[in-house]
């Protein structure tokens, strides 16, 4: 006979014992039913009292039938969303030292100032030799002839052998290289030619300080410069004195704050003892030793010679790399400049009773560019 006892769920606590063959299913159906059916065929006396001690065994499976409580009233706390990590702002490359003290200067303020404030230039030489670095390296001692620039560390292996331009001058021949590497190597090691301090002092070293404070304006210190400290090619228009001077104007005006003032041209002429004449007529004497002085606060440079007898004068200047000890036809570009004597030379001096004529064109650059003619004239004897 079968006995039928009914009690509520909640008088077995948390577990029931169940045969393998319920399952899984029947006991999540009997969770969650109101009360337990027990079926058995004698007769059973169960106090729901003691309901507690049942246990449900279902193998390793263990479940917690207790539903958890949630208080409605108490939020869970939100995932916090993590805050991106800004990465600190860098210097570009170039303007960070390899042993310089500061991690962050600005290499065209920092040069400006070793060269006035340190080196003793005024502020037109200054802007003036500085005109040419910036055409050259723009500023970076980093920077490697047609690597990339201006930062080629780690891109170029620096070698005296090559004719890559480098540095802040782009010194380009094995010499002037060879000469870098052996003070870089003198400070401390060969990493040093890249240097920016290294660098400054190779330039001093190798500077005629003299010949460069000696100049008077800033279009003399630009191009001086260029035509006899870097000595670049002419065959592009960013290596001519005219084009570096205007970088120079630009230079000064940014670190002193006000537009460079060009001064009043001064150009003289003279021959011998003759009074020095601004431009005009020098009548010569053939007998006399043939020396021709030019005074000019500007560079200037012979470009013609028209003579009324062809080859009866010629006109010779200091050489341009050797100007103490030779001469050169003086119809050449950048050779003549500053404070120069030409020689003459009669070639076929005037017969008794002629007037032989020459007139010489010169040409002045500061900003725009002037000429000054000076007429020559022999008279035959």
């Amino acid at each position: 006979m079968k006995h039928h006892l009914r009690l509520p769920a909640a008088a077995l606590g948390l577990a029931v014992l169940l045969t393998p063959s319920a399952g899984f299913a029947g006991f999540a159906a009997m969770a969650e039913s109101t009360e337990v059916v027990i079926e058995t065929e004698d007769d059973v006396v169960v106090d729901p009292m003691e309901a507690g001690d049942l246990s449900l065994d279902l193998g390793d499976l263990s479940l917690d039938l207790e539903t958890p409580t949630v208080d409605p009233a108490k939020k869970p706390e939100p995932t916090p969303t993590p805050t991106p990590t800004k990465e600190p702002e860098k210097a570009p490359p170039w303007y960070t030292s390899v042993n310089y003290p500061k991690d962050k200067i600005n290499f065209e303020k920092e040069i400006w100032t070793i060269l006035t404030d340190k080196w003793g230039l005024q502020d037109f030489q200054a802007a003036g030799l500085m005109s040419s670095i910036q055409a050259e390296s723009s500023f970076s001692p980093y920077n490697a002839q047609g690597i990339g620039g201006p930062d080629d560390r780690g891109k170029y292996l620096y070698d005296t052998r090559d004719a890559v331009g480098f540095g802040l001058c782009q010194w380009t021949s094995s010499g002037r290289k060879a000469a870098l590497m052996n003070l870089a190597v003198s400070r401390g090691g060969e990493k040093l030619v890249w240097d920016f301090d290294t660098q400054m002092a190779f330039m001093r070293q190798e500077l005629d300080m003299k010949t460069l404070k000696a100049t008077k304006t800033l279009y003399e210190a630009a191009e001086w410069t260029v035509m006899r400290y870097e000595r670049p090619s002419q065959r592009y228009s960013n290596s001519w004195p005219g084009t570096r001077y205007e970088k120079g104007k630009r230079i000064y005006k940014n670190h002193t704050g006000k537009d460079y003032e060009e001064p009043e041209l001064a150009f003289t002429v003279k021959y011998g003892n003759a009074n020095a004449l601004e431009a005009g007529t020098l009548a010569l004497d053939v007998d006399n030793p043939g020396t021709l002085t030019v005074n000019s606060n500007y560079y200037w440079r012979l470009t013609q010679v028209d003579a009324t007898v062809e080859g009866w004068l010629e006109v010779k200047c200091p050489s341009f790399y050797y100007p103490k000890s030779r001469t050169e036809d003086c119809v050449c570009g950048y050779a003549c400049d500053g404070d120069k004597t030409l020689t003459l030379v009669f070639a076929t001096p005037p017969e008794a009773g002629e007037t032989y004529r020459a007139t010489l064109r010169f040409e002045i650059y500061r900003g725009v560019r002037e000429t000054k003619t000076v007429t020559i004239t022999v008279d035959g004897k």
